[in-house]
Parts: structure tokens; sequence; C-alpha cells
């Protein structure tokens, strides 16, 4: 399965990518998230390696309970952010059953309009791939969809502090 978002931001790029990068400041805020730890980093001119372990603490639906471990909730992220083009390539590898599922993407920010009115995008490309004959697309369904709800909230909180950051330059 693969899905696009798109989402725009009212704010230049600079402002966007500072908020975006604040939010790891306060890894607590971020919705589902229970833990984030950078187990791996390394920077040169052109990008940036992360490696990180994360768990979530998802809701999960009644009738999947009792097939959800609390280690299912559990991954490593891959990722290189390019400096250059703002390209953030990741990848995750579930901590269980990780030959099951392939989630990788893409997520690119560009700005898209200067000036009085300045505007941002971030553009999200997503890749499922769940290995399990029959119930594969459903929970690539699944995943696809408490990942969007995230990305939403992760956005709604890149806002506000994009907004912070413009309060805080602005002339007064």
């Amino acid at each position: 399965m693969k899905k696009t978002i798109v989402q725009e931001f009212n704010a230049p790029l600079k402002v966007v990518l500072s908020a975006r990068e604040a939010r790891w400041l306060e890894k607590d805020k971020i919705p589902d998230l229970k833990s984030a730890d950078e187990i791996h980093r390394r920077e040169d001119d052109k990008v940036i390696f992360v490696e990180r372990e994360s768990s979530a603490s998802s809701h999960i639906p009644e009738r999947f309970r009792k097939y959800v471990s609390p280690e299912m909730l559990k991954w490593t992220e891959h990722s290189t952010w390019h400096k250059d083009t703002n390209l953030h390539e990741w990848r995750v590898t579930p901590a269980n059953y990780a030959s099951f599922l392939d989630a990788r993407g893409k997520t690119r920010y560009e700005e898209i309009a200067a000036g009085n009115c300045p505007r941002s995008r971030r553009t999200l490309e997503i890749t499922l791939n769940v290995k399990v004959p029959m119930l594969g697309p459903i929970a690539e369904n699944m995943i696809f969809e408490s990942f969007k709800k995230n990305f939403e909230k992760d956005f709604d909180a890149i806002k506000e502090r994009a907004a912070k950051i413009l309060s805080q330059t602005e002339p007064v």
C-alpha cells in the first residue's frame, strides 16, 4: 500500500523546520509516543543519520488486544535527513515480527510562497507492506489510519510551535 499526505503551513520554511526539530525537546507531547530514545546519530555537511528506539502507547481496539503484545508496539526508526533538499527518508523496523512488516517513507518540506504571506508544504509518501496472507491489507489500512491520525496531530503541534516562534520574532 502506498499513500501520500500533503499538509500546508502558514509559515516560512525556516520556521517550520525549527518547530519540527523542537518537538524532540518535548517528546512527551508527541501523540501516542511512550518513549523515543536516540541510540545513534551521525552528521556531516550533507546529511544527518539517526536511529531511534521508540514505543507507542496507542489504544488498540478491544477485539485486537489479545493479539497485540506491548513488544509489538516497539520499533526502531532509521532516518536520514538531507540538509540540502529538506528530505527525510525513514524506515521503521518493528521489535517483533520484522519480517512481516515493511514500513518506510519520505517526508519532504518545501517553501511554496514567500513575502508577506509565506507558506510551506510537507508531503509524506508512505509505503506499508504487511506480509500476511488475506490479513495484510486490513492490517495495512489500520496501521495507515493510526499513522495518519498521529501525523495530523504532529502537524497541529508544529503549527502551534511555528506560531510561537513567529510571535517572538514579530516587531512590537
